[in-house]
């Protein structure tokens, strides 16, 4: 337990005042004014020239305080994102299975990491390709500084082109003339062959006396490539594509390979190499052929949870902790068509199954056998989440168990208590049961990934990882444990990491984001005087002055993905098979679904003239989404939605065309059975026209 209250205080008490913000709230509402909190669990948000506003704290949804309170809306039809977008090879020479995104800028220290979940750490190629404005005419430097090598075009024209460079980190230059507003071209091509891996992309010019990386606001991303404009690879052969997470929920670092068949018992060891034995997940993503036209049913057995879909259908959901178990549901399946697959697993503790079983009227029950899987052979499937920010590399302080990040000076340490200071508060405690690591510098988010599992040590600036347990931190020294080694000391500052535990991958209620860095996991949060007290999911109660505080916002337990609810029921247009009227987080045929010019990473294409039936069950209490057409939609063609909970209208949106601009979508649910999405064509009908529904969450109470 944290000493009584852990007083985080940014600096001298003051009245609790009212700061300039922006509320959410559960039930759709935006308000901006002044925000201050009350103690009897309100916050109050007045309005310029309004009346105050009472909003109980379970009712809020997102609080955030600054001089431009309001989240980004969505850019006007026409407007374009920012950054360029990045497609990731897991090969030497930019062919075979890729993995895409959207990054802000070229500005990487990989090391000897993964760049992008699905990609391994060496050997793998980077094309950035998209357009970049300059802010004024004249005559522009561009620089590439990379560790290993690099071609560079810019408007078309060849810059430099440095592809088998002697190994280590080089820096590389061209020179072009470039007219102020008028977007051109840009394509840079990075190879990584082997040890440490950088790639930085920055310009010198008009007004930029000296080297800078290009930012963002400069930079225009291409469209994602679709899965049809794959460069070809070689034949993955047949099986599942396998991602393995060494987390819980399917996050983070990860290790992908070609399974078979789903049919492991791997006891107590680890599924894949780098993937603890202990606190890992599973995605299998692929289509299934069935031999036979028959209904099927799937029987997975897992230790612990599980979820399975057949054909973006969930028929399985048992994601909870658990002994060997068999669930089963069913799907009916034609001979010689496929169908999409995807099957999610996590293992917490102890012994570790994932198997999967179909049998049909005629087929016994059996492992799924190699000859009807077929594997994701593209990054199509995995684009759908984008990396996670590396929140940990800009914190130097404290990571506590719930996954809190505490920026804070380290004093010293013993076996069971550690002290620690922030600003002008001294002699904090907090028991080392609830430390996760004691970070002296920022870690990189790269090196983050040499933390083995469940086991904790000391991460080294040279990337070595000692293990040991932490017996002390004083006088500017670690003394580690070791099992084969004995006692062993080290430099605070040779350290990256102290590791005590494992950080929880378990989304909290709530998340408390404050101006020096810090993130805070909160199961619940109140007011007292000048002071937000902040219950931490494992360290108890943390005080923190208001004023530090930057962001409250609902944490991700309490929201449940639309997509991974159980659909009951689909109406389709005559002769669109759900296939193709239904995908989830892509357009069909796997192509990234986009809005107002925005690519949407998570969601639901949905073809106008279908609907769509959930079962909630009595458990949420809000739906969210974002919803227009999409914005490869035929011109001329116009569609509208609406939502129903429990059969009757909640929602009618207007007649959208794409490209003019989304809706948002926030409905009550509170103890409703069902929740339906229908889409109507506003006109003639085309099987072209898609809408999208971004990010569609279901908040629980």
């Amino acid at each position: 337990m944290v000493r009584a209250l852990l007083l985080l205080v940014a600096g001298l008490a003051v009245a609790l005042t009212a700061s300039a913000g922006t509320v959410r709230t559960l039930d759709g509402r935006t308000i901006d004014g002044d925000v201050r909190f009350d103690p009897k669990g309100k916050v109050i948000v007045t309005p310029p020239g309004g009346q105050p506003v009472e909003i109980d704290f379970a009712d809020i949804l997102h609080v955030t305080f600054g001089p431009s309170t309001v989240p980004a809306p969505a850019p006007k039809p026409g407007g374009t994102p920012s950054g360029i977008l990045g497609i990731y090879f897991d090969s030497k020479d930019l062919t075979g299975p890729f993995v895409t995104r959207i990054d802000p800028v070229v500005d990487f220290n990989w090391q000897k990491g993964q760049p992008i979940a699905g990609v391994e750490g060496d050997a793998f190629t980077v094309r950035w390709i998209g357009k970049v404005e300059a802010p004024e005419t004249g005559d522009y430097t561009f620089i590439t500084r990379t560790n290993d090598g690099a071609r560079l075009w810019v408007d078309n024209r060849p810059l430099h082109d440095h592809w088998l460079p002697p190994e280590g980190l080089k820096e590389w230059s061209g020179s072009i003339r470039l007219e102020k507003g008028k977007k051109v071209d840009l394509r840079l091509e990075y190879m990584e062959q082997g040890g440490n891996a950088e790639a930085h992309l920055l310009w010198k010019g008009p007004g930029i006396p000296n080297p800078e990386i290009i930012a963002s606001k400069w930079l225009t991303p291409a469209p994602p490539p679709s899965a049809a404009a794959a460069p070809a690879g070689k034949p993955l052969g047949n099986g599942l594509l396998a991602i393995y997470y060494a987390s819980r929920d399917l996050s983070g670092n990860a290790v992908t390979r070609i399974d078979p068949r789903i049919d492991f018992n791997w006891g107590s060891g680890g599924p894949a190499p780098g993937i603890g034995p202990d606190s890992f997940s599973v995605r299998w993503i692929g289509q299934i052929r069935a031999p036979k036209t028959e209904q099927f049913t799937f029987h997975p057995v897992t230790d612990d949870g599980v979820r399975l879909w057949i054909n973006n259908q969930l028929i399985v959901d048992q994601w909870q902790d658990q002994s060997a178990s068999e669930a089963s549901g069913a799907f009916p399946l034609k001979e010689g068509q496929s169908y999409d697959i995807r099957m999610e697993y996590y293992e917490g503790s102890g012994e570790a199954v994932a198997q999967l079983y179909w049998s049909s009227p005629s087929i016994p029950k059996q492992i799924i056998p190699t000859t009807a899987l077929i594997p994701a052979s593209s990054g199509a499937k995995l684009t759908s989440r984008p990396a996670p920010p590396p929140r940990i590399a800009s914190i130097q302080g404290l990571v506590l168990r719930s996954g809190s990040l505490v920026k804070a000076q380290i004093e010293r340490a013993d076996d069971s208590v550690l002290r620690f200071h922030r600003d002008r508060e001294r002699d904090l405690t907090v028991s080392t049961s609830h430390v996760a690591y004691v970070l002296p510098q920022p870690l990189p988010a790269a090196m983050a990934s040499r933390i083995p599992p469940g086991r904790a040590g000391v991460l080294l600036r040279s990337g070595d990882y000692f293990e040991g347990d932490i017996r002390y931190i004083r006088d500017g020294r670690v003394r580690v444990s070791s099992v084969l080694f004995g006692l062993k000391d080290f430099g605070y500052w040779d350290c990256l990491a102290i590791v005590y535990h494992d950080p929880s991958s378990i989304p909290s209620p709530y998340e408390v984001r404050m101006t020096d860095g810090s993130v805070l996991m909160a199961s619940a949060f109140n007011a007292e005087k000048d002071f937000i007290i902040v219950k931490d999911v494992s360290a108890g109660l943390l005080k923190v002055w208001a004023g530090e505080v930057l962001e409250i916002k609902c944490g991700g337990s309490r929201f449940q993905s639309l997509t991974e609810t159980r659909l009951t029921k689909a109406d389709l247009p005559p002769g669109i098979t759900f296939a193709d009227a239904v995908s989830v987080d892509a357009l069909p045929g796997d192509v990234t679904m986009w809005l107002d010019s925005q690519p949407v990473d998570r969601g639901l294409s949905v073809t106008a003239g279908t609907t769509l039936t959930y079962a909630l069950g009595g458990a949420y209490r809000v739906f969210y989404s974002r919803v227009g057409a999409a914005d490869h939609a035929p011109a001329g063609c116009r569609l509208r939605v609406v939502v129903l909970v429990d059969g009757r209208e909640a929602f009618r949106g207007p007649d959208r065309a794409a490209g003019e601009g989304a809706v948002d979508v926030a409905v009550n649910v509170a103890g409703a059975k069902t929740l339906t999405l229908r889409v109507e064509p506003a006109g003639t009908p085309d099987p072209r026209l898609l809408s999208v529904w971004a990010h569609p969450v279901l908040v629980r109470p």
